[in-house]
């Protein structure tokens, strides 16, 4: 069989996005070994290490907020016009967007004027908040590829037809069976991948962490990093707090890159929401999940929001598995009394029992397609037509 040649683009604007490309890319090469193959666009350090060509790097787009899109706002567009222009000389065969709704929709527009086909994986979670956006979605999107699976029913009863659930990439990397030791004293802190959540969230944490070791002397606090970005910024927060004579340095782990680890190692966690809060509830660690955004940006998009509900295992769930402490909630006395809700062995175990049922929802992809056969489909379609 003579050997095809396939240009494909990809762009995706922060950690969780980057992770998701980067499995999907690896999906893609498997699949179309021996062709020719280009796969080019806006990435993170886990695209580059699938040799992805990077046109713009997606490490300085994480920022949250009103405010913080705003002041990053020349480099939003700078890349967006780069991002353009490369797609308009090369001409890829397909446009990946992975999540980043507010670049990427307004990317896909641009590409259907252009005639470029668009592919959005993780899709912009518009059962949640911001339904009219689903307008642009079914003008500018050739192929939704969701990863939760009440998605595409919720697309068909909107008039979508082109949604398909590929599976959960998460639930798929992440095993039941990580082989930790439980430490009764180990309490994981998860404050986010962003600098902007960093900074906001950890020093709520790190007060909460002293109220425990004053009653749980014993505790020792494990803070993951998803990149050195993000673990240079936890350093410098944790040692301005130890400075204060708020705590001691040994109690404390700041570790680059071993998110699983140490969520499988702990008794519990406090997890900033997002994607982190659904793999800690594959992981079956309990959780109390936390969030703070600015207060501007909270008051003026809390009322977009349509579920009853801010995290992922939650809405999952379809019922409160975690306690949520957003905004206003979110004190280091309220974090620290959940915490210690959570940390007695009965209900610790309960917890750990009520986790199972978030992998069980997470069921295998419709047909068996995986994101990356779905694609290759799509672009053998395409070959065809022309």
């Amino acid at each position: 069989m003579t050997p095809k040649s396939h240009k494909i683009m990809v762009i995706a604007g922060e950690s969780s996005g980057d992770t998701h490309a980067a499995h999907l890319i690896g999906e893609l090469q498997e699949l179309l070994r021996g062709d020719s193959l280009q796969i080019f666009g806006a990435t993170g350090p886990k695209m580059r290490e699938k040799g992805v060509e990077t046109v713009v790097s997606a490490d300085d787009f994480a920022v949250v907020g009103v405010p913080e899109v705003l002041g990053a706002l020349p480099r939003f567009i700078s890349a967006f016009r780069r991002l353009i222009s490369v797609a308009k000389n090369r001409r890829p065969d397909v446009v990946i967007l992975v999540d980043f709704p507010e670049f990427n929709l307004k990317f896909a527009r641009r590409m259907r004027s252009m005639g470029i086909p668009v592919v959005y994986l993780v899709s912009p979670q518009l059962w949640a908040w911001r339904k009219y956006r689903l307008k642009g979605v079914k003008r500018d999107v050739d192929m939704v590829l969701s990863i939760f699976p009440f998605e595409r029913a919720w697309y068909e009863r909107n008039g979508y037809t082109k949604a398909f659930y590929v599976g959960n990439p998460t639930s798929e990397r992440i095993t039941v069976d990580i082989r930790q030791e439980v430490g009764r004293n180990r309490i994981a802190l998860l404050p986010g991948s962003r600098r902007s959540e960093i900074r906001r969230i950890l020093p709520v944490m790190l007060e909460a962490s002293t109220i425990i070791s004053t009653r749980f002397p014993e505790s020792r606090f494990m803070i993951p990093a998803a990149s050195e970005i993000a673990e240079k910024e936890i350093e410098n927060i944790l040692g301005r707090f130890l400075e204060s004579g708020c705590g001691e340095r040994e109690h404390y782990d700041v570790r680059r890159d071993s998110f699983e680890e140490t969520v499988a190692s702990a008794a519990v966690a406090a997890v900033a929401s997002g994607t982190a809060t659904l793999e800690t509830a594959l992981i079956g660690t309990p959780m109390v999940v936390v969030y703070r955004s600015t207060v501007l940006n909270y008051l003026l998009l809390r009322p977009l929001i349509s579920v009853p509900f801010f995290s992922l295992v939650n809405l999952i769930a379809e019922r409160e598995i975690a306690k949520e402490l957003i905004q206003f909630d979110l004190t280091p006395e309220k974090l620290a009394e959940e915490l210690f809700a959570i940390l007695d062995g009965k209900r610790n175990v309960e917890f750990r029992e009520e986790l199972k049922t978030i992998r069980d929802r997470l069921v295998k992809a419709d047909d068996g397609m995986s994101a990356a056969r779905r694609i290759v489909e799509f672009l053998n379609a395409r070959q065809q037509i022309s």
